[in-house]
């Protein structure tokens, strides 16, 4: 295998953590997810151009999200209806995947059909159950803060090419510019004058440039504040959440806030 092939591997390898990590419970930054489902798009391409990959297409039965298996489905108003048109009232869905199997680096990966990246020419396209010990949405491992932020600067140093912005009634957004969730603040110390948080702390989920994190305030700064949005601009930034090297390096690499705030 050439040194192109490992080096392409170790970045699918980083990719495929965070496939599993945005499938795990806990924190995410804004954004994270959309963004690794780039990151693995690009990485199918590049496997493929490698003759790294090989397809199949295969078809799964889960229970029907829109009736929750009952093959009746319920109004937004309340109402119960006698048929299911999601499931035809089988109480069951059926979910189509391109599975690729990339023996270089022992893993499989699924993409549903209508979002593949590569053309599905020459992939029949399943019309029957096929046999497969994987299901969808299956339980992901949890990451470290660092670890999330070294898998990404891996990633988007082999895959740069940038996605295509995003058109909502909201405006434009770039998944790009996705934000790192760099850990949570000790919840028994107030984030913002440092003084014990209390018997009833409420923790804050904060957002400043690319990074957030969640923090404690005591009642007296929240008295301050009188609840209102502005408690969020009196939490500085978590400065020792932001010493691992991963993160730093994370933080060089993307434009996330005035350097001097947070050195």
């Amino acid at each position: 295998m050439t040194d192109e092939h490992e080096a392409l591997l170790s970045a699918v390898r980083a990719v495929d953590r965070l496939n599993s990590w945005v499938r795990a419970p806990g924190d995410k930054g804004s954004n994270a997810k959309p963004m690794t489902y780039h990151l693995k798009n690009l990485a199918l391409k590049a496997l493929h151009a490698a003759g790294l990959t090989t397809h199949r297409p295969i078809r799964v039965y889960v229970k029907c999200r829109d009736c929750d298996g009952s093959g009746r489905y319920w109004h937004w108003c309340g109402e119960q209806l006698d048929h299911c048109w999601a499931c035809n009232s089988t109480g069951k869905a059926a979910l189509t995947f391109v599975e690729t199997t990339i023996e270089a680096a022992g893993l499989r990966w699924h993409s549903p059909w209508t979002s593949f990246p590569l053309s599905t020419h020459g992939i029949e396209y399943p019309t029957q159950a096929t046999p497969t010990d994987w299901q969808p949405n299956l339980p992901g491992k949890a990451m470290e803060p660092w670890e999330v932020a070294a898998a990404f600067c891996e990633a988007e140093r082999a895959f740069p090419e940038k996605p295509y912005p995003r058109h909502t009634d909201y405006g434009t957004y770039h998944i790009d510019q996705y934000h790192l969730f760099v850990g949570r603040l000790p919840q028994d110390v107030c984030a913002i004058c440092g003084e014990p948080a209390g018997e009833k702390p409420i923790s804050y989920h904060c957002s400043r440039g690319r990074l957030e994190w969640c923090g404690a305030a005591c009642e007296a700064c929240e008295a301050v504040h009188k609840r209102t949005t502005q408690i969020f601009e009196a939490f500085p930034y978590p400065v020792e959440l932001l010493r691992r090297r991963e993160i730093v390096e994370w933080m060089n690499g993307h434009p996330v806030v005035e350097r001097s705030l947070i050195a």
